[in-house]
């Protein structure tokens, strides 16, 4: 991997408050995401998970993302609209009402 692509992703990273982790059947066996999820974990980024298909993390991959409130983008199940205005309600409130965000208890590791 390109140095100045790590130097990039870390110095992004470090900049931003949210860390929204798309996870499907690709990002679920992927080392890079398992990277960037540990180091937003370390500077105590607010981890928003979406999920795209019926992956179920884990490993570490689990381990990181245990207790979260989950957003679904499942292809037929919900508009991409709906879970963009679900995280948003969900940053600005603290709440969550529809079928595009997942209960948390459903995906504790």
């Amino acid at each position: 991997m390109d140095e100045r692509y790590i130097m990039e992703v870390t110095e992004m990273i470090r900049s931003v408050k949210i860390a929204v982790v798309v996870i499907s059947t690709y990002s679920g066996s992927s080392g890079q995401v398992k990277r960037e999820l540990e180091l937003a974990t370390k500077n105590q980024l607010e981890i928003l998970p979406v999920r795209l298909d019926d992956t179920k993390p884990s490993g570490s991959l689990g381990y990181y993302l245990s207790g979260k409130q989950w957003f679904s983008m499942k292809r037929n199940e919900v508009e991409p609209w709906e879970t963009a205005h679900q995280i948003s309600r969900y940053l600005q409130t603290g709440e969550v009402e529809s079928e595009a965000a997942e209960k948390k208890s459903r995906f504790s590791f």
